[in-house]
């Protein structure tokens, strides 16, 4: 399973006097292990992993821009992609080994 960020809120926005690498917390995260399609209303909190490079893409229903990391709570990993308008807002701002809060994302199966 990963989330599609689209659209994507951190839990707190990042504001000019705030660093990228302050850390986000959010005092009652829903475990990633219990996030799904059908649940709605959750925010998932972890630590950066992974991040991929931007990537573009095309496809039959359009083309774009994405890039992927990996977030990791206390038991579970799950991957976000985001894709072009919040590809370009949050590839700068999310880095390896920071903490983030994620919620309003959309929750899908990979495809394999």
């Amino acid at each position: 399973m990963y989330l599609t960020i689209q659209p994507i809120d951190f839990h707190r926005e990042l504001t000019d006097d705030q660093s990228a690498s302050e850390q986000v917390e959010d005092k009652n995260p829903t475990p990633i292990s219990q996030i799904s399609q059908c649940k709605t209303g959750w925010t998932i909190q972890g630590i950066v992993t992974n991040k991929t490079n931007t990537h573009y893409y095309k496809t039959s229903r359009g083309e774009g821009t994405l890039f992927s990391f990996d977030l990791l709570d206390e038991a579970d990993e799950i991957r976000a992609t985001a894709f072009n308008s919040d590809c370009s807002r949050f590839f700068p701002i999310i880095e390896i080994g920071q903490t983030y809060s994620l919620t309003k994302a959309t929750v899908k199966p990979v495809n394999r």
